[in-house]
């Protein structure tokens, strides 16, 4: 589940026309370029670094590949592949198909959008490795959405244009309303890690989690009784060794 919300926060990002745009022109590049073995035997001369094959699979690969044309030893390997002899002898680099791909490599603002995309996505990224670890990352994804969103809300205007920055954090809060279940709310409440953060206080959490307690106890007052005192002895750190009813969910 915390892996397939971050797919889908990038599938909403895909979606926005100047990223879906250039994501399209970034996957011309390497389609050209990977499924032609006599241009990728020329472009593996002028760099020492693979390209990365397109994937339909997952959309948050395609934000990699375009980091991965960001490489330095791939961004100057394409360039100086396209004004070099061992292309303008080859045929192929006369068709239409390859007019386009040398227009792509060498327009400005293509290289820009790229930078752009990849420098307001890394922190996704980011949250999408934590979200894909073994193990159970329910009660970790929460709290590191809510700091995901603070990392992109604080990037410098210098280097990010402020429209295309709102469009990305407004994909960020659309799809947060995606973790405010009680389940979420109950996870980020009981993970260890965020112990201290005074997550009982807060009125959202907390009806959350009695949310939770009831729909588990079933009108069952002494289940429910037993479940609250167990939180707050796990809570106020009395419980040595704490095993919670609820991991049966």
């Amino acid at each position: 589940m915390p892996c397939h919300y971050v797919d889908l926060l990038f599938e909403d990002i895909a979606k926005l026309a100047w990223i879906g745009n250039t994501l399209r022109s970034a996957m011309k590049i390497t389609v050209f370029i990977t499924r032609k073995q006599n241009v990728l035997a020329m472009f593996r001369t002028f760099s020492e670094k693979e390209l990365l094959k397109p994937s339909n699979t997952r959309f948050a690969y395609s934000f990699i590949v375009l980091s991965n044309l960001l490489d330095e030893t791939v961004y100057g390997g394409l360039r100086r592949m396209m004004v070099s002899e061992q292309w303008g002898k080859w045929k192929g680099s006369r068709t239409k198909k390859a007019e386009e791909i040398v227009t792509i490599i060498f327009d400005a603002r293509f290289w820009s959008n790229v930078k752009m995309i990849v420098t307001l996505c890394l922190p996704i990224l980011k949250l999408l490795h934590l979200a894909d670890r073994e193990g159970a990352t329910m009660g970790l994804i929460y709290d590191l959405t809510q700091q995901m969103i603070k990392e992109i809300n604080n990037m410098p205007f210098i280097e990010i244009d402020p429209l295309k920055l709102d469009e990305i954090k407004l994909c960020c809060i659309n799809r947060w309303s995606m973790l405010q279940s009680p389940l979420h709310l109950t996870g980020y409440v009981l993970h260890p890690i965020w112990t201290g953060n005074g997550q009982e206080i807060n009125n959202k959490m907390n009806t959350g989690w009695m949310t939770t307690i009831m729909c588990y106890a079933i009108g069952n007052q002494v289940l429910q009784d037993a479940l609250i005192d167990e939180f707050y002895a796990y809570r106020n750190r009395h419980a040595i060794c704490f095993v919670f009813h609820l991991q049966r969910i």
